[in-house]
């Protein structure tokens, strides 16, 4: 992986960029399945509960 480059916009809005080696459709289902999301979010031994999880423009993202 290559450094990230995080950005947050006016709207609140959270952009973050990375190389990663792997296929689009694997870094896809790994960011929009909460199953595997909560297996990689956070730094070892952080854990998830996603309360809502709504990718699409102006969906909610709420997660404990």
């Amino acid at each position: 992986m290559t450094s990230a480059i995080i950005s947050t916009t006016p709207d609140c809005e959270i952009v973050s960029s990375r190389i990663v080696n792997a296929s689009r459709e694997i870094v896809y289902t790994a960011w929009t399945d909460p199953e595997h999301l909560k297996n990689w979010w956070g730094p070892t031994g952080f854990t998830n509960t996603f309360n809502e999880f709504d990718l699409r423009p102006g969906g909610k993202w709420s997660f404990i």
